[in-house]
């Protein structure tokens, strides 16, 4: 049987330990660089807009409605679209309401959605039924409008100085 010399044995062992160390140090580099992409592609693609619909009596076609969320601090306009008319069904909306995701304090579980007509040359005008927020690609809600808002607006006052 022949010897190996114990220089050459102990030469090989680190050599393949040098080896398995680079290997095991360019999965881990590997790794760390292709798990980012890998996760966002992975990842959920924010959820599209939710289109609410529905008979909107006492509203102007052509008119542009409103979708607001109260977010905590103020409401957030969270959608618009217009008020048509159709032949069959009357006077009817059409409004597509974007999620949390897409902007911060819109549509998330729990969130109620208010309706609004802002007026041009007439008083604006809202509905007094909410919509809860929904996943749904579309929701119907027929919406039921308070009288017009009253338009106040302030006349400019003549100066005064001090007789009359």
């Amino acid at each position: 049987m022949r010897r190996i010399p114990q220089k050459a044995v102990s030469t090989a062992v680190r050599d393949e330990m040098k080896r398995k160390l680079v290997l095991g140090a360019a999965a881990l580099l590997l790794t760390l660089l292709v798990a980012p992409v890998v996760s966002g592609v992975l990842a959920a693609p924010p959820l599209p807009p939710t289109t609410y619909f529905g008979a909107a009596p006492g509203a102007t076609p052509g008119q542009s409605i409103i979708a607001l969320i109260d977010g905590g601090s103020g409401s957030v306009v969270c959608g618009s679209g217009e008020i048509l008319a159709t032949p069959s069904t009357g006077t009817v909306y059409r409004v597509d309401v974007v999620p949390d995701a897409s902007r911060s304090g819109c549509g998330a579980p729990g969130r109620l959605i208010r309706f609004y007509v802002p007026g041009e040359s007439t008083p604006g005008r809202i509905a007094i039924n909410l919509a809860p927020w929904s996943t749904a690609p579309a929701v119907q809600v027929d919406l039921i409008f308070a009288p017009p808002l009253n338009q106040q607006r302030s006349l400019p006052e003549s100066a005064s100085d001090g007789t009359d």
